[in-house]
């Protein structure tokens, strides 16, 4: 499950990925920031491997087990933060494209 492996959903997620470079991009946030942050969602994306709008918690936090069994705690830290503000950043923008199919 949390080998990586080229992810099938890939297609799916690959544009919201660029869509949250674009982001953080027009935030005037660092290239280094930009690219580690992609770096970490794109490990989310390989060791979830479903599309982002199916995630659940459950997704999450059995994602993150496995981060804590590799990596140092500052750096489950950091993936917590970036995972927070990937998925706040794709709630707010999938409301809006909701919103504005009834307008």
């Amino acid at each position: 499950m949390w080998g990586v492996q080229m992810n099938p959903h890939e297609s799916i997620n690959q544009p919201l990925l660029y869509a949250f470079d674009d982001h953080n991009r027009a935030k005037r946030l660092s290239q280094h920031t930009i690219d580690i942050q992609g770096q970490q969602m794109r490990l989310f994306d390989k060791n979830v491997n479903k599309p982002f709008q199916d995630i659940t918690r459950t997704d999450i936090e059995r994602f993150l087990e496995h981060v804590n069994t590799c990596y140092a705690e500052r750096s489950v830290n950091h993936m917590k933060m970036v995972l927070k503000k990937f998925f706040k950043w794709f709630s707010e923008n999938q409301l809006g494209t909701e919103i504005e199919k009834i307008q």
